[in-house]
Parts: structure tokens; sequence; C-alpha cells
């Protein structure tokens, strides 16, 4: 018995319990991204409108009304490439996939608990079949979502201190700091563009 309580405990804690924290970071990630991508979208849209204002108090005849004009089709270009993308990665919707996922994990760690407890009372037949049945459980929720990345593997192994957490920090710092350089430059853009006709008049 002892040799399959084992096993319980390591798929309980190898598998559920760390499938469900990963799930939990590609939640908070999916939620971050969905949060900056409306915050992007609302940016460029105002940026847009400024944009097409400003021509309209400019001289017609000056040099100055074809920059904005083509500052106004870049971002409208801009604006149209964001909005399409968001809508295609859909990060809202599988943000919602990911918490129905580890709450339905949250809830079968803690029949794999209520197995553990209560395993000496049943014949150790009982115990694998009931085992087995868990783990089918487990794989059936896996299929109801897309699987986490990476960079959520990493993020819950160094949030958690958990072994090997060394090796992954460097990389992690990484795709991190590029994510942050990506946003503050799609952020940026539209000021560049200001600045650039700015001083070229």
């Amino acid at each position: 018995m002892d040799d399959i309580l084992a096993q319980i405990k390591y798929f309980a804690e190898e598998r559920i319990w760390k499938t469900k924290k990963t799930r939990m970071e590609a939640e908070a990630r999916l939620k971050f991204n969905h949060m900056i991508s409306n915050i992007l979208i609302n940016y460029y849209t105002f940026a847009v409108l400024a944009f097409s204002i400003w021509a309209l108090f400019l001289n017609p005849n000056s040099e100055t009304v074809r920059y904005v004009t083509l500052m106004t089709l870049i971002t409208s270009v801009g604006l149209f490439g964001v909005t399409l993308l968001i809508s295609t990665l859909g990060y809202r919707e599988r943000s919602v996939q990911f918490k129905d996922s580890y709450i339905k994990l949250d809830i079968l760690e803690s029949e794999f608990k209520q197995l553990i407890r209560t395993a000496y009372k049943l014949q150790k037949e009982e115990v694998i079949d009931q085992f087995h049945k868990l783990e089918k459980k487990y794989f059936d929720v896996l299929t109801l979502s897309d699987n986490h990345d990476q960079i959520d593997v990493e993020k819950m192994t160094i949030d958690r201190k958990l072994p090997g957490f060394e090796n992954l920090t460097d990389s992690y710092r990484r795709k991190k700091w590029f994510k942050r350089f990506v946003i503050t430059l799609l952020f940026v853009f539209p000021l560049v563009l200001v600045f650039i006709v700015t001083r070229i008049q």
C-alpha cells in the first residue's frame, strides 16, 4: 500500500499542484495582457483623433499638414493591427479558461488528499482504481483549455523557489524586460512621431 500512496502523493504534489499554480500564473499574465491591450487600443484611438484634429488647425498648403496626415495614417494602421492581433489572441477568453481549469484542479487536489486520508480503510485494488479515475479526471481538465506557456512555469518555479529556480531566473528576467521594452515602445511611438514632426517645422 505504501508504494501506491507514494505514487498518489507524488502525482498530487508534482502534477496537480504545480499545474494548478502554473495556470494561476497564466491567468494573471493573460489578464494583464488584456488590460494593456485595451489601454493601447484607447491610446492609439486617441492619437488618431488628436492627429486628425491637429491637421484641421494647420494651413492646408503647409508642409506640416502632409506630415501630420502621414502620422494619422501610420497610427491608424497601427491601431488596426493592434486591434486585429488582440482579437486573434483572445486574452480575456483564455484567462477565463485558465481560471476554470485551476478551480477544477483545486477540487481534484482535494479529492486526492481525501483518497490519501482514507486509503488505509480501502483494499489496495480499490485505491488503485480510484487513483486511476482521478488521474483520468486530471487529464480531462487539461483538455478544457490551451496549455500554459513556458514563462508561466518559470514564474511559478521562481516565485515559490522550487528546485532549479536559480537556473531559470536569468531567462525569465530577459523575457520580462523584453516584454516591458515592447510595451514601452508601443506607447512611445506616437510621441516620437509628434517629436519628429515638430522638429521638422
